[in-house]
């Protein structure tokens, strides 16, 4: 809700009034979603409250092997013996996991500039269509508008709810599982 009233707030007229500075109009009322300013705080609060709900759900040790896989290299000295290709498949869980790192940032940049930019553009395309024909030429835009604040509205909290769903999942022991049974399937067809 505090995103769709931000979206809305560029649409309403108060947008016009503001005062001039040198040669630039400073609006005194702004949509707080059309600035990235606006953007980026909400955004870091969507991803890091996600990495928190993560630890909360799944654990502390669990969350930070995601992004750090120190499991998958203290595997190679376990299961070297049982299985010699985890020399190979180890270092590159590690480095998977070192994705999912900077795919953390990704979403930070990716949830803030897409609002930002949405809700931005929409602005000026308002200003500028205000600008050609005051009355008439800009009410279909508005309406484009009140439909573009829902919509990003409902990414920004879909997106959320995702991130959120992810980070409460542990997939460690799923692929374990998987890995054990495709190894023993393949000592048993090689005896």
């Amino acid at each position: 809700m505090f995103v769709l009233l931000n979206n809305w707030i560029g649409i309403l007229p108060l947008g016009g009034f503001g005062f001039i500075e040198g040669h630039s109009f400073i609006p005194l009322f702004r949509s707080g979603t059309a600035d990235i300013n606006g953007t980026l705080p909400l955004a870091l609060l969507s991803v890091i409250g996600a990495n928190l709900f993560g630890i909360i759900t799944i654990g502390i040790w669990k969350t930070i092997n995601k992004y750090v896989n120190l499991k998958a290299l203290g595997s190679i000295f376990t299961k070297v013996r049982k299985d010699p290709a985890i020399l190979m498949t180890a270092p590159i869980l590690f480095a998977v996991g070192l994705l999912e790192l900077v795919g953390e940032f990704a979403k930070i940049a990716s949830l803030s500039f897409r609002l930002f930019g949405n809700v931005f553009a929409g602005e000026v395309l308002l200003a500028s269509m205000g600008a050609i024909i005051a009355y008439v030429l800009p009410t279909p835009f508005l309406l484009l508008e009140v439909l573009v604040g829902v919509i990003q509205a409902f990414i920004f909290a879909i997106l959320t709810l995702v991130y959120y769903t992810i980070s409460s999942m542990d997939h460690e022991e799923e692929e374990e599982e998987k890995f054990d049974k495709v190894m023993e399937a393949e000592l048993n067809e090689a005896h």
